[in-house]
């Protein structure tokens, strides 16, 4: 067995542990190398702005006129569009590769590229964000990505239909609603992540209405 090979299996290992624990960490470390990655990237050779066309979004193009309205309506749009996205793919695996990991993943990436670009709806006046860790406090991007990553961990071993491989066309169902159980730490995990969602929300309405 080549390394590379050996270093997947023992990826998905961690990915679908048995101990939730060991999921979202594995993932968050996972997530967070993408997002780091690709914020260096994108800050030292993409132009600023670039990346606005992955930010368009008409619901929330216009801002409230309060930062409770404009929090609810950035957590109503992120709990029903991005955590219902994660949880309809955590229905499905692809071979071993738990579905629900592959949005948060993704969010990851167009995360560090919109603050390597400033390609926000709202851009920062500052222009792009250079790499720094400190930053991540004052924006609600970490919170919101750590709620996904969250929720995809806590789903992983649920799913309903498995797909051979990623170039196979078939779907075979392995299993019943009636027979998915989630553990209380799975549940407290969901919990978790809703209450990080509720937080980002927030922490992004004011930004917006400030700025």
């Amino acid at each position: 067995m080549n390394p590379i090979t050996r270093t997947n299996l023992k990826l998905l290992d961690l990915l679908t542990h048995t101990s939730v624990l060991i999921r979202i960490l594995s993932n968050w470390l996972i997530g967070f190398i993408l997002f780091f990655a690709v914020w260096i990237a994108s800050y030292l050779w993409l132009p600023e702005g670039s990346l606005q066309f992955a930010s368009a979004n008409p619901v929330l193009s216009t801002p409230a006129e309060t930062i409770l309205a404009e929090a609810l309506r950035i957590f109503t749009w992120n709990l029903f569009v991005a955590t219902g996205l994660i949880v309809f793919s955590s229905l499905f695996v692809v071979g071993r590769s738990p579905a629900s990991y592959i949005l948060p993943w993704l969010i990851c990436v167009v995360y560090g590229a919109m603050l390597g670009t400033n390609s926000f709806a709202f851009p920062d006046p500052a222009g792009p964000t250079a790499p720094n860790l400190a930053v991540l406090w004052m924006r609600a991007g970490l919170r919101e990505i750590t709620a996904y990553l969250l929720i995809a961990a806590a789903l992983a071993n649920v799913y309903l239909w498995r797909q051979p491989s990623w170039w196979s066309l078939q779907l075979k169902r392995v299993r019943f609603w009636r027979e998915i159980h989630l553990s209380h730490a799975e549940l407290a995990c969901l919990v978790v992540a809703i209450g990080f969602l509720g937080w980002a929300a927030y922490v992004e309405a004011w930004q917006i209405i400030h700025l």
